[in-house]
């Protein structure tokens, strides 16, 4: 059957024993910071307020090699490029203090020495839900992506100002080692 076009009815058959189409709105993370990091303000409700997440790729790094006058790419290594989350701000501040407080952990201000790597790394989850499920929290997931020595890379300036009324949203760039 390789090669003949599915008709829709076949295609929505297949689709069907597979679970249906996965739709990118019922998701949620679980943040696991530095072991070693006092967490004075995160709470598990303000991983709540992550309202958009990536689900990250990778790709091979390549070099080109010439044989016999023809450059040919060949893969030396993968790439993880990084994520991006972004969070709801709620009244008390919660999520962007824990984030401020995970840089700041990173490299204190007072010394400014960076932390070694195995002391600045946490984990993020990143679950997604079939369409079914009446409420997403982790182990009713159907897909689960675990980014391995997680860190903060940056956390995204917010504009304020008078004129406007936007509910006010940052985003925070994770790096990490794989997935």
């Amino acid at each position: 059957m390789s090669g003949t076009p599915l008709s829709p009815s076949d295609f929505m058959s297949k689709v069907g024993n597979e679970g249906g189409i996965s739709t990118r709105n019922k998701f949620s993370i679980m943040v696991t910071a530095p072991m070693d990091m006092p967490l004075k303000s995160w709470s598990p409700a303000a991983q709540m307020v992550c309202h958009t997440v990536q689900l990250p790729g990778k790709s091979l790094s390549r070099t080109e090699d010439r044989i016999y006058g023809i450059d040919v790419q060949k893969p030396y290594g993968i790439t993880f490029e990084p994520v991006t989350l972004a969070f709801y701000n709620t009244n008390n501040f919660k999520a962007r203090e824990f984030w401020e407080m995970w840089l700041e952990w990173i490299q204190p201000r007072q010394s400014r020495n960076i932390r070694y790597y195995s002391k600045m790394i946490g984990q993020i989850q990143i679950y997604h839900y079939s369409e079914d499920v009446e409420s997403p929290v982790p182990g009713d997931q159907n897909y689960v992506m675990t980014l391995n020595e997680a860190y903060p890379m940056s956390l995204e300036e917010v504009e304020l100002g008078w004129d406007n009324q936007d509910v006010m949203d940052f985003q925070v760039q994770i790096s990490y080692k794989d997935w």
